[in-house]
């Protein structure tokens, strides 16, 4: 197998790695999220032109107030192992809530000790990396493909080639 071949696995895979390091500090803020009794948990963590945006929606039957977002915020400041520029809250579908981290660290106090070390990268846009993904595939199997056609043995002697006319334009015989 090819030098090319190899390395394009090699990048694949710790994308893969990068991609599921991300996605599980997801998950694990929305189950922090759904155990204070919050449904239909949504986090997005997007990353535009160096600015990282986290935006937490979350559902609960009864009217939800400005504590509600605070909580929410608390949560996501202490316990998301990502560092972000913008915090959005966004409470039964209206958004209650709209800090940086000055503002979190202002309210809540600084982080715990160890969470902004964990990633500065600023979050992956999901859809970004499934992309990133798919096209990494896809190159991967057309250059296997094209290997594989390179190391096709020639025919032997005793299958002869088909036969083929001096003329190649010529009338089909009648």
């Amino acid at each position: 197998m090819s030098r090319a071949v190899r390395a394009l696995g090699l990048l694949v895979c710790l994308l893969a790695v990068a991609g599921c390091s991300t996605l599980a500090a997801l998950q694990d803020l929305s189950s922090e999220v759904q155990a204070t009794g919050y449904e239909n948990v949504n986090i997005n963590h997007q990353s535009t032109n160096g600015h990282s945006v986290l935006t937490i929606e979350a559902m609960r039957n009864e009217t939800l107030s400005d504590k509600d977002a605070d909580e929410i915020a608390e949560i996501a400041w202490t316990t998301y192992e990502a560092d972000f520029d913008e915090l959005e809250v966004v409470p039964n579908g209206q958004l209650a809530l709209t800090a940086g981290p000055d503002e979190l660290a202002a309210q809540f106090g600084e982080r715990p000790a160890g969470l902004s070390e964990k990633s500065s990268s600023g979050g992956v846009n999901v859809t970004a990396l499934v992309v990133i993904l798919a096209c990494a595939v896809m190159v991967a199997v057309f250059l296997v493909l094209l290997w594989r056609r390179g190391n096709r043995r020639p025919p032997t002697p005793n299958q002869p080639y088909p036969p083929q006319s001096s003329f190649p334009y010529s009338p089909p015989p009648q």
